[in-house]
């Protein structure tokens, strides 16, 4: 179907057109039909009810001049769609009728057209009563135009009027097309479904589709003239189906619209006679057309104030879910109000009882004043026990009938509102001012909630207040609550862009709780994607050579939930080195991974766990490097694979326990770090500070043993153990001693322990306190299986820990055994603590005898050695020290001689004591 220019006449005072030239139509074979069936829903729907065949609705299919036959041909042959000749009346451009198929005038195009919408083999609604097969120039000019009434309940119109390329008159020509079909459809209730027009080099939807009161149609597989119309920027088209050209997608909605007419007069959405005239009437079969169609198999987007998405309408026709809208069941509205002035508050129903089901269609009438808006209130509570709820719900109205077709007739402002009464808040709406029909889509919904889906009409003096060209206004309404499912967008900009344009995205703009956002193929050259709005995802999957960045929402963070505290949202970076500025609020625990160990992920933005929701831990795994360089808050941090560089002051949150079996990077920051609560352990590497940059760890006091495969800390960096163990397990590989040791000798500054390196900031404050006290003197102690076999450190292990000043082998006392090591080390240089280096200056002389002194007989837990260490031991080894200390003024070697001798003595005493 292809737009081609039309010619105003004025045959009578109303202003009318004429169709010159036909359309000119690309035919297709009707190929893929089980496809199509399948798409659509037909396949499901027959699962449940094979007698929805269209019986007993009549149907018009108005067709333009296919000149590729020849002549003037717009009729249908019956043995090309499998039905019988008695099946079709024709009615040509002259208005002559006949029941007799005229050979001459076959339209290939009407044939194909007629195979998607009832052939007996195939098409939607095989089961018609009748076909009325009109030539769309008399059908219009005389027909609609003058008001011709019809028995058809349904109108196909796979063709488009052209369109003048001066815009003023395209506009004109639109408006006239509009009012023609609006009034009619006012009138006498028929459905019209027209399609848009296959694209091209007018940019706008053809008329007519273009009325309010129609469905306009576009292919959701082929290239459709869509976009908002030329007058007012109304959302155009309604719906998408497939078919490759709008004319045959038309035919799939037109025979939907045939098995849903035939349900709701059957009595299959309420049998009273009432309610099958609700059930028929064209706003509720639009409403539930649009409501059912599948907003997840093709791109789809909405604002509060553009109800449909530019491309594809309200989605892709799906009419079994259409008829499980009106089969649930009408559903009268549970309260209706007005607000006491003008544009005044209309608040949530709090009180009324909710409806008993979650799907489901109404249809009603509010009243508003001159003085109040009228507003009409549907309860809801979707019970508990999924992750979460999705609610789809369409409203539409008619523009009403128009007096005066010269002067375009407006609508009456309608609004849609979704508020959760449970949270006391507004969770979305759609309040356009120029569409008649207002949609809300949301998946995050929470169950067992409280739901208030309100229809508002705007009150005020008709003609004058904008927006209300009557007190009174009917609606139709559908709705339906659904559990959450999960949907997938790619980025398709080879730039950057707004996430918020679905032009930018392949399939569905991924911003709903589980939905998956990726980022792969699409960019060029380094991109950066601008959130505009909260955006919600479940999982965020990077793969480009070239880097995204992922820039601050405007109004809030990028939520991760992929269904809940329980579950575990996703950040995969699979290849390139890619950021994400903005912040993140955890609804569920974040696993990150970075693939490639040349590649980087950077979140500069702070990381929380949702206040009310939960959240969790962030986990780490693959070869590269994960980033963080803000003030975080979430509860734990897990290093599976990979690196972690840290690189703020606060980018570890306080309280978040490490469990790193890979490399955790403190890249910087300050002594204002907090404390990491739990352990350090796995078999990776711990790096403090990095390049020029300094960093801090601190190890909460508490925490227990922490273990490391490798231990680096580069200058003016810190790590600061407390209390608690750390150990190094280097196995095979060189000995880390001489770093550490250098780590400690930079730590002790002196004795204050207050230089950077390897300290403990509980060493630090007890010596600070008073040295020598009545609880001894600490230190951090430190021993290497690979040096000392007398050490508790095993092969291939170097630990540290906080120690009592001479306890040498570190076992949690000081005794002869320290004193032992000591003397058997005395005048040795390049020597460590458990050599008997106490004072951190890599070598064994006066002063560590004089340190191991003040301690000897204490242990770890400040209780006296009592009978470990006999009366007799204690009076020789006080009366050696008396001798020591008397030797203040010797030399040093004469020092180390005494210090030796007093160490071998009561070494032959003790074993002559054996004890």
């Amino acid at each position: 179907m292809r737009c081609r220019a039309w010619n105003a006449s004025l045959r009578n005072p109303r202003f009318r057109m004429a169709i010159i030239s036909s359309a000119a139509f690309l035919v297709v074979p009707h190929t893929g039909w089980g496809s199509n069936a399948d798409i659509i829903g037909l396949t499901l729907l027959h699962g449940i009810q094979p007698s929805l065949t269209g019986a007993d609705v009549r149907v018009g299919q108005v067709e333009a001049n296919d000149s590729s036959t020849g002549g003037y041909a717009f009729e249908v042959n019956p043995s090309a769609v499998g039905q019988p000749a008695s099946l079709f009346t024709y009615s040509d451009q002259y208005g002559n009728t006949s029941n007799a198929f005229n050979s001459s005038a076959e339209s290939l195009h009407a044939d194909t057209v007629a195979s998607y919408l009832y052939n007996a083999s195939g098409g939607v609604a095989p089961g018609i009563s009748h076909v009325d097969n009109y030539s769309v120039d008399y059908f219009f000019n005389t027909t609609v135009f003058i008001d011709e009434p019809i028995p058809d309940a349904i109108v196909n119109q796979s063709f488009a009027f052209g369109q003048s390329g001066v815009l003023a008159v395209t506009i004109a020509n639109q408006q006239s097309s509009d009012t023609t079909y609006d009034n009619y459809i006012a009138e006498y209730g028929t459905i019209f479904v027209s399609g848009v027009g296959n694209g091209g080099s007018y940019p706008y939807p053809c008329a007519p589709s273009t009325s309010y009161n129609g469905i306009a149609v576009a292919a959701d597989d082929g290239v459709s003239a869509v976009g908002r119309t030329p007058d007012d920027g109304r959302s155009k088209p309604d719906i998408t189906a497939p078919g490759g050209y709008t004319s045959f997608s038309t035919a799939l909605v037109s025979g939907s619209a045939a098995l849903l007419y035939q349900a709701g007069s059957r009595g299959d959405g309420g049998v009273t006679s009432q309610l099958r005239k609700y059930a028929v009437d064209p706003r509720t079969i639009k409403a539930l057309l649009l409501n059912g169609a599948d907003k997840q198999s093709v791109t789809f987007s909405r604002t509060h104030t553009q109800p449909l998405d530019p491309m594809n309408g309200a989605g892709a026709l799906n009419v079994y879910n259409s008829y499980e809208q009106l089969a649930a069941g009408f559903q009268p509205a549970t309260s209706i109000a007005n607000t006491s002035i003008l544009g005044g508050s209309h608040p949530a129903d709090t009180t009324s009882s909710a409806i008993g089901t979650q799907s489901g269609w109404s249809f009603g009438s509010l009243t508003s004043t001159t003085l109040a808006d009228a507003y009409a209130n549907y309860i809801f509570s979707p019970p508990t026990g999924v992750s979460g709820y999705t609610l789809a719900a369409t409203l539409v109205w008619e523009r009403q009938y128009n007096l005066l077709p010269a002067i375009p007739l407006g609508i009456n402002n309608l609004s849609l509102y979704l508020y959760d009464t449970t949270a006391n808040k507004l969770v979305d709406y759609s309040n356009s001012t120029v569409d008649n029909v207002q949609g809300v889509y949301d998946r995050n919904l929470t169950p067992g909630d409280r739901y208030d889906l309100e229809v508002l009409k705007v009150g005020g003096v008709p003609g004058v207040r904008p927006g209300v060209v009557s007190s009174s206004e009917a609606y139709a309404l559908a709705f339906n609550f659904s559990q959450t499912q999960a949907t997938q967008g790619s980025w398709s900009s080879s730039a950057g862009g707004s996430a918020s344009l679905a032009s930018n995205w392949v399939g569905v703009i991924p911003q709903y709780a589980s939905d998956t956002a990726n980022f792969t193929s699409a960019i060029t050259a380094p991109a950066t994607v601008s959130l505009g709005t909260n955006w919600i995802v479940g999982n965020i999957n990077f793969n480009n050579a070239h880097s995204y960045t992922i820039a601050p929402a405007t109004t809030g963070p990028l939520t991760l939930d992929n269904g809940g505290p329980a579950a575990t949202a996703t950040i995969n970076d699979s290849g390139g080195s890619h950021s994400i500025a903005g912040s993140l609020q955890l609804n569920s625990k974040l696993a990150v991974s970075v693939a490639n160990a040349a590649d980087t992920l950077q979140i500069s933005g702070s990381i929380f766990d949702n206040p009310t929701a939960g959240g969790g831990g962030l986990t780490l795994s693959g070869n590269g490097t994960l980033v963080l360089s803000n003030t975080n808050s979430y509860t734990s941090t897990t290093i599976q694979s990979g690196t972690l560089m840290v690189a703020g002051a606060r980018a570890l949150p306080a309280g978040a326990a490490v469990v790193n079996a890979a490399s955790l990077v403190i890249a910087a920051g300050t002594s204002s770090l907090p404390a990491i609560t739990g352990n350090l352990s796995g078999a990776g590497s711990l790096t403090i500070g990095s390049g020029l940059t300094s960093g801090y760890l601190q190890i909460q006091s508490g925490s227990g043993t922490s273990s490391q495969a490798a231990l680096m800390i580069n200058s003016a960096s810190t790590l600061d153990i407390t209390s608690n163990t750390f150990t190094i397990n280097y196995g095979a590989a060189p000995d880390p001693l001489a770093a550490i040791r250098g780590n400690l000798h930079s730590a002790y500054n002196g004795g204050n322990w207050q230089g950077t390196g390897l300290t403990s900031s509980t060493v630090r404050a007890q010596v600070a306190a008073a040295y020598g006290n009545s609880n001894g003197t600490y230190g951090l102690g430190y021993a290497d299986g690979n040096d000392d076999g007398h050490t508790v450190a095993a092969q291939g292990r170097l630990l540290v820990e906080p120690a009592l000043v001479g306890d040498a082998n570190l076992d949690g006392k000081v005794d002869f055994d320290d004193l032992l090591i000591l003397a058997q080390n005395v005048g040795t240089t390049n020597a460590d603590w458990m050599h008997g280096d106490f004072n951190y200056d890599s070598k064994i002389d006066f002063n560590d005898l004089l340190s191991l002194a003040q301690n000897v007989g204490r242990t770890n837990g400040n209780t006296p050695l009592g009978a470990e260490l006999p009366a007799s031991f204690m009076a020789e080894w006080n009366l050696a020290l008396a001798e020591i200390n008397s030797a203040g003024s010797v030399p040093e070697p004469a020092t180390l001689s005494l210090l030796s001798t007093v160490a071998m003595t009561l070494l032959v005493r003790r074993r002559r004591a054996k004890w």
